[in-house]
């Protein structure tokens, strides 16, 4: 049997920052639309409210980002409310060609990506609140083939019905560690020394919030074996190491 070439204490990546966006129950599409007008002089009319829920995440960790991020967005899937209105025209025989190319799954990669000056990787990737770390592991993968490049990783929710939790929560995840930077380190670690089990949240961005909540409350984050991989921590980097790190 092969051994795993991933041993523990292996520095993976760096997690250098978080940011969310947590839209108010019913919150309307005008607001969303007027916080991205106002706070980053985007003109979002004819975006999706998951476009505009994913930028209103995504955006606060894009200044001094390195060249051509790549960016990589989980979702169960893209604009519910796009679709129903899409479905609604071509009932009435009036199909529009900018509800569809707006609720297209990349829509939302292909605008942050625009908005970045991007020519870095866009990847949409279907998930759900089971399998919310899997985006992560896709992440590794690339840093692992291309180690120099920074990762824009986001889990984004628009609700499918009443009353459910919409929003964005985003990680800048780098294969080095940035200069000036604090972070996170992610590495391998043990199976003894990891958790079996992750929170159970049953739908899907309370599920990727509870990852991040984790993160903070604890200061790291232990993550099971899964798949190929070995377990993960996730923990922050002191001074000295930082100055080693780099």
């Amino acid at each position: 049997m092969m051994s795993n070439p991933l041993n523990p204490g292996r520095t993976l990546a760096y997690l250098q920052a978080t940011a969310r966006f947590i839209a108010e129950l019913q919150q309307p599409d005008g607001e969303l639309r007027r916080l991205l007008r106002e706070q980053y002089g985007i003109d979002a009319r004819r975006l999706s409210r998951f476009t505009l829920l994913a930028l209103l995440g995504a955006l606060p960790l894009c200044q001094g980002l390195p060249e051509k991020p790549a960016i990589y967005l989980a979702s169960p899937f893209s604009s519910p409310s796009r679709m129903a209105a899409m479905q609604q025209k071509l009932a009435a025989s009036q199909p529009s060609p900018l509800d569809f190319m707006a609720n297209l799954h990349n829509a939302a990669t292909f605008q942050l990506a625009q908005i970045l000056g991007s020519s870095g990787n866009s990847v949409f990737l279907a998930a759900d609140a089971a399998d919310c770390l899997s985006p992560l592991y896709a992440v590794l993968n690339a840093l692992l083939a291309e180690p120099g490049q920074t990762v824009l990783l986001g889990w984004a929710y628009e609700q499918s019905g009443h009353e459910e939790q919409e929003g964005s929560v985003w990680w800048q995840v780098s294969g080095s560690l940035l200069p000036g930077q604090h972070g996170w380190r992610i590495s391998t670690t043990t199976i003894d020394d990891a958790i079996t089990s992750m929170p159970h949240q049953s739908t899907f961005l309370p599920a990727a919030l509870a990852l991040e909540e984790r993160l903070h409350s604890q200061g790291r984050l232990l993550l099971p074996p899964h798949g190929i991989w070995p377990a993960l921590q996730i923990e922050p980097l002191p001074a000295n190491e930082i100055r080693n790190e780099m």
